[in-house]
């Protein structure tokens, strides 16, 4: 009975460090990914406008932080 509870434990914990891993994996890519887009957006030069420039500086800071 030990031997199943121990299985079972084992088993719980490690569904836990897995979600954990994925939720923290999501979070991290979709700062990441807006970062990213802006950043290529802004290199490419098609944004001119330079209100919208630091519009986007400042959304890659906040996602930065």
């Amino acid at each position: 009975m030990v031997i199943v509870r121990t299985l079972i434990h084992e088993s719980e914990v490690s569904l836990m460090k897995s979600d954990f891993v994925s939720n923290v994996s999501h979070e991290l890519k979709t700062p990441l990914a807006l970062i990213r887009m802006f950043g290529e957006t802004l290199d490419s030069g098609i944004v001119t406008d330079e209100k919208d420039r630091q519009k986007f500086y400042g959304i890659i800071r906040k996602e930065s932080e």
